[in-house]
C-alpha cells in the first residue's frame, strides 16, 4: 500500500523535523508538497506515482473543509472525484453551516481568526453535497458520535459537525 500525504510544503518539512527516524511507516509514505486550495494537486500526484487507473482509492480528508472558501472545498471534492475510482472511500468531515453564524460559536470563531485560521465553511447537508458528485455517503453528527461514547457536546446536533464516509 502506499500512501500519499498531501500538505503544504512547510507543514510536510515540520513534519518530518519532528518525526525524524522515530516513526517508521508500514506502508510506503510519500510526501506530495503542494497547496491543496491553490494548486493543481493532480497533476503533482501523478508526478509522486499516482494512478487512479490502478483502482479504489481511500482519501482522508480531515480537518480541512471549514478553512477554505466554499469554491475550494467544491473544487477540492471535484478533484478528489474525478481522481477516484469505482469502489474508492472518502472520509472527510464538516462543520456545521448553522455553527458558523451561532451566536454562541462567535467566540470560538473569533479566537480562530485570532489565529489566523477562520473558518469560511460550513454545510447541513454534506450527503447531498457528495451525491452530486457521485459519492453515497454515510453521515453522523459529531454530536451524535459524542453523545455515543458519552461525550455530549453543547449545542446539541445542529450545531456541531458531521462526520462522513462515502462510497463511490
Amino acid at each position: 500500500m502506499t500512501v500519499y500525504e498531501l500538505d503544504r510544503p512547510e507543514i510536510l518539512a515540520r513534519k518530518e523535523g519532528l518525526l525524524g527516524d522515530a516513526v517508521r511507516p508500514t506502508c510506503r509514505r510519500v510526501g506530495v508538497p503542494v497547496d491543496l486550495a491553490t494548486a493543481d494537486w493532480g497533476e503533482a500526484l501523478a508526478d509522486a506515482g499516482f494512478r487512479a487507473a490502478d483502482g479504489p482509492t481511500c482519501w482522508l480528508v480531515e480537518g480541512l473543509n471549514q478553512y477554505l472558501p466554499e469554491t475550494d472545498v467544491l473544487a477540492l471534492l471535484d478533484r478528489i472525484s474525478a481522481l477516484s475510482a469505482p469502489g474508492s472511500r472518502l472520509l472527510t468531515d464538516f462543520v456545521a453551516r448553522a455553527f458558523l453564524t451561532a451566536p454562541e460559536a462567535h467566540p470560538l470563531l473569533r479566537l480562530m481568526e485570532g489565529w489566523g485560521a477562520p473558518w469560511h465553511y460550513g454545510t447541513d447537508d454534506p450527503e447531498a453535497l457528495l451525491a452530486e458528485r457521485g459519492w453515497r455517503a454515510e453521515v453522523r453528527s459529531v454530536a451524535e458520535v459524542g453523545a455515543a461514547m458519552g461525550r455530549p457536546l453543547p449545542g446539541g446536533r445542529e450545531l456541531s459537525g458531521w462526520l462522513v464516509e462515502a462510497v463511490r
